[in-house]
């Protein structure tokens, strides 16, 4: 049974001092669910080895769902949705899955083993392991896991089914349904157990009863679909057959380890219980709960007293969560001295705690204003990120081969009108790729769209500015053919060294026929020449189906962090002559206005509008907050115009435009949310 309880405030903050008393509200979980109603929602096949598709017929209630099938003598299958969620917010994914019984199985009689894994925007794997897929997977099951380590930003959500010896001796067929990823980020209620399916109440689940002396017929525990006045979507049931020989003590225990949870994440434990009791009893005993340390300890939370008052009603329950790292489940216990059979319904088991207003955490001059595409390397750690604004899908032909000549050359081109500092960012590059997709070995429709598929791609053609290690830049051509996963050979670099002191201004890779090339320098002369051999333009850059990609690249080859956060701006990007040709100077509003760009992240490439004075910073969550901007503390206040902002992990960036900062030489800003 779902809930839905909304309070509301009027906060303010401010980025001069102002104390806010506590406070908090509660909402409904943004969940990300994919019910497959009429078609597969964005899933892919990534990799090779099986497919992907919608069936209609097979879902859980009989509708739509997803359909996998791993071939006979295949190993596994790792459908993937492309999806932004942060798992520091995010409680844990859930599914209901099953098997056809018709389906092969691997060399130890299973279908395989299952693992769900939430991945960065670099495909790092952070996997939540569920284990052996057997025959009680001939129907469906629901499957539950949280997210209890490498917190932060994922843009995919992969399952991966893979044999757990051996190949398949037959096809397997695996359908998937309801797919819900669920939410927990403050001040929203994550969801533990809503019991909504029979497996609920017996996955991962043990009873017993005990005391003095132990209930005569102990206790039994099921799925309840009871109409009104209980819950008819499912709540848990058990009944604890108290012995009229109580001595004091007796207890009914259900133990609930279908998963292991963060309770660091959270501050409060709610539940709804439900009493059938005779009435006139003289006690009606006790309810506590318990969180399963990592040591399979029991850990008390809290404790509420039953009464007559619990008879035939819900009542909801509210509970302080230990802060512990790991915790193997919870423990619903009841007891006391009863000496009647008494029954129990709990339902809309939730974790939560409340959010914290968002502070205003900077406040950066826009050192270079002017519209553009700002590209910022915002994952720390990943050395060799490389981020850009893609081609629109479905362009053709990219490549020069069969346009270029004296009189049509076919040019590429890129303004620049930001970028760091040579010294103190060494290595750091603006490129363009030119990326032949008839020969990228897999998944060429994802690579489109991933910064490293320079490496992935067979064939490719790299125009680089690049930071040097002594300051100025070099220049280079640089190309590969018949080389996926690996980097384009030296012989094949043309490179002009300190070819201009700085990154700003236009450079251009220019070819006059299908071998012969040209480096152009902002000040528009050729920097210097290069050739291709014929057969590696036919051959490999002359493909039906191709992509470019503008980008910049970490390039941190000390792994020192150097480029961390540093970004650089395309003003303006153009391709004359040959198939597919345009000219874009980002004049928006958005990045799509003149062109379909596609990006290969959403944080990290950003379109920048005119105009901007500063950036301001806060902190996340901060839905429903807007920037208001006054020439003093005490006002008047009003909209600062900040209509454009970015997220880059638990951060908020606003563009404050010069035109809406107040008059004087003072401005203020505060975050107000109604």
């Amino acid at each position: 049974m779902k809930r839905e309880k909304k309070y509301t405030k009027e906060l303010v903050l401010t980025v001069v001092a102002l104390t806010l008393a506590s406070w908090s509200w509660l909402c409904k979980a943004a969940d990300i669910a994919y019910t497959f109603n009429s078609d597969v929602q964005g899933w892919y096949v990534n990799g090779t080895g099986f497919t992907v598709e919608w069936d209609s017929s097979h879902g859980r209630d009989g509708g739509g769902c997803l359909k996998i099938t791993i071939p006979v003598d295949g190993t596994e299958a790792n459908p993937t949705v492309d999806i932004e969620f942060d798992t520091s917010g995010y409680f844990g994914v859930e599914l209901d899955l099953m098997v056809d019984p018709s389906s092969g199985t691997d060399g130890n009689g299973l279908y395989g083993n299952l693992q769900i894994v939430a991945r960065d925007a670099s495909w790092s794997w952070d996997s939540m392991w569920v284990g052996s897929i057997g025959n009680t997977y001939n129907s469906y099951r629901r499957v539950k896991r949280a997210f209890t380590s490498a917190y932060g930003p994922k843009a995919h959500l992969q399952l991966q089914i893979q044999s757990s010896s051996g190949t398949y001796n037959g096809d397997v067929i695996i359908y998937i349904d309801n797919v819900v990823i669920r939410d927990g980020t403050p001040p929203n209620e994550a969801v533990m157990f809503d019991f909504a399916r029979p497996e609920d109440v017996t996955t991962g689940v043990s009873s017993w009863a005990g005391g003095s002396p132990v209930p005569a017929d102990g206790i039994t525990v099921s799925h309840d679909t009871s109409p009104s006045p209980l819950h008819p979507d499912g709540s848990l049931k058990f009944t604890v057959e108290y012995n009229s020989n109580n001595g004091g003590w007796q207890e009914g225990v259900v133990q609930f380890s279908p998963f292991d949870w963060d309770p660091s994440k959270f501050m409060w434990l709610e539940c709804d219980l439900y009493l059938d009791a005779p009435a006139g009893q003289p006690t009606y005993g006790i309810f506590q709960v318990f969180q399963i340390t990592s040591g399979w300890g029991w850990q008390w939370i809290g404790q509420a007293n039953l009464s007559a008052g619990n008879i035939g009603t819900w009542t909801r329950y509210r509970f302080p969560v230990n802060p512990m790292s790991l915790s193997h489940g919870i423990v619903f216990q009841v007891g006391g001295s009863q000496t009647v059979p008494m029954t129990y319904y709990i339902d809309n088991v939730v974790v939560w705690k409340p959010a914290a207003p968002p502070t205003i955490t900077g406040l950066v001059k826009e050192e270079c204003p002017g519209r553009g595409v700002r590209i910022i390397m915002d994952q720390d750690g990943q050395q060799w990120q490389r981020e850009a604004i893609c081609s629109p899908a479905g362009v053709g032909q990219c490549f020069w081969s069969g346009y270029a000549t004296v009189d049509t050359p076919v040019i590429y081109s890129f303004t620049i009108t930001n970028f760091p500092d040579p010294v103190k960012h060494p290595g750091f590059a603006a490129h363009i790729f030119i990326v032949n997709k008839d020969t990228i070995p897999s998944a060429p429709d994802w690579n489109e769209t991933y910064g490293g598929c320079d490496w992935n791609a067979a064939d490719v053609a790299i125009m680089r500015v690049e930071n040097g290690t002594n300051g100025g830049v070099n220049f280079s051509f640089t190309w590969k053919t018949n080389r996926p996963s690996a980097n384009p050979p030296d012989e094949n670099r043309t490179m002009v060294e300190n070819a201009a002191p700085n990154a700003l201004g236009t450079w251009s890779l220019v070819f006059i026929s299908d071998t012969e090339g040209q480096l152009v320098g902002p000040s528009g002369n050729v920097l210097t020449n290069f050739t291709l051999p014929a057969d590696a333009v036919a051959n490999n850059f002359n493909p039906t189906a191709s992509f470019l990609q503008f980008g910049m690249f970490k390039n941190d080859t000390q792994n020192s962090g150097v480029n961390n956060r540093v970004s650089g701006t395309f003003s303006r990007i153009t391709k004359v002559n040959g198939d597919f040709t345009f000219d874009d100077d980002f004049s928006g509003p958005g990045l799509t206005a003149n062109y379909e760009w596609r990006t290969t992240s959403s944080t990290a490439v950003q379109w920048v509008p005119d105009g901007i004075a500063w950036w301001l910073s806060w902190t996340l969550p901060a839905s429903g907050f807007s920037v208001q901007s006054a020439p003093a503390v005490t006002g008047p206040w009003g909209d600062a115009g900040v209509t454009y902002t970015y997220k880059i992990g638990a951060t908020e960036y606003g563009a404050v435009p010069a035109a809406s900062l107040p008059s004087g030489p003072n401005a203020f800003f505060r975050l107000l949310k109604q």
